[in-house]
This record gives C-alpha cells, sequence and structure tokens, in this order.
C-alpha cells in the first residue's frame, strides 16, 4: 500500500498545480479584441479545494488507522473533481461573467470561451489520483523481510549453537 500511497501523493501534488494554469480564454462575440484569461484558480474554487483534500488523506492514511476506506474516500473525491472538471463551463463561471462586464459595460453578457490544454490535464490527474487511490486501497501491505544477518547472529552465539545441535 505504501508504494501506491507515495505515487497518490505525488500525482495529487502535480494534479494540484494544474489548477494555477490559463485555463480560458474568454471572449466576446460582438466586440473585437476584447478578451481575457482566466485560471482555473479563479474559474471553480472548488477544484481548488479537492488536490489538498486528496493530499491530506493520503496523509491520514499514512498512519494505518482503517488507511483502505480512507483511500476509497479520496477516490471519490477525485472522482467528483473529475465530473466538475469535464463538466464545467468557463464562459458561464462567474469569474467570466464578472470579466466581461467590466470590458464591455453590458451587464450578463456571456462570451465565448476558447480553452486550453490545462483542463485535460486536471482531468487526466484527476482521475489516475482515482485509479491510484483504489490500487492504494486493495493493495495488501508488504510483509517485513527477515534478512539473512539476523539468522546469522543467532548462530554465532554459543548457546543457540550449543541449543541448534542437541
Amino acid at each position: 500500500m505504501n508504494r501506491y500511497l507515495n505515487l497518490t501523493t505525488l500525482v495529487a501534488a502535480i494534479w494540484w498545480s494544474t489548477i494555477l494554469f490559463v485555463w480560458a480564454r474568454i471572449s466576446d462575440a460582438h466586440s473585437e479584441g476584447v478578451s481575457f484569461e482566466l485560471a482555473g484558480s479563479e474559474l471553480s474554487q472548488t477544484m481548488v479545494l479537492t488536490p489538498a483534500i486528496v493530499i491530506l488523506v493520503a496523509l491520514i492514511a499514512r498512519y494505518r488507522k482503517i488507511p483502505n476506506q480512507i483511500m476509497i474516500f479520496a477516490a471519490l473525491v477525485g472522482l467528483w473533481s473529475a465530473y466538475l472538471a469535464f463538466t464545467l463551463n468557463p464562459a458561464a463561471s462567474p469569474a467570466a461573467i464578472d470579466g466581461l462586464e467590466k470590458l464591455t459595460g453590458v451587464a450578463g453578457s456571456i462570451g465565448s470561451a476558447t480553452t486550453t490544454l490545462a483542463p485535460t490535464a486536471y482531468l487526466a490527474l484527476s482521475l489516475a489520483v482515482v485509479i491510484l487511490s483504489v490500487l492504494s486501497a486493495f493493495s495488501k501491505p508488504l510483509e517485513p523481510r527477515v534478512e539473512k544477518t539476523e539468522i546469522q547472529d543467532d548462530l554465532s552465539d554459543p548457546k543457540s549453537l550449543w541449543d541448534s545441535q542437541s
């Protein structure tokens, strides 16, 4: 479980950083040259928090108290965030409407949005976090290895050697 838990934490940290990239260029259909860019953190505050929730849950799972159920919860949070990213309409977001109102002076206008590759990367990384969370929930914990030096130490003790010969 520890191997997948480490990978889940790493991918979730990368997933969290994709929210800072430019996600959409919003432009007004009626005005030439009126456009601005929005980052993912401006489009949805909920999608900013979900990678942090997954990282927090992965850190809690390291304490070995019901880690399987906790990682299933992390997978559900990642799946919910993937759904939000898939159904996001950047042009209808409050940040886009507010930006167009400030630029054009027309209240309640909805422009057109051109998305970048960042929402697709966010969606792909959230699905990767879901898969890794499920793998870490259902993987078996590694059993501690018995090293040969411990066995040799037992044989070097004269009393244990005497007991093993009798």
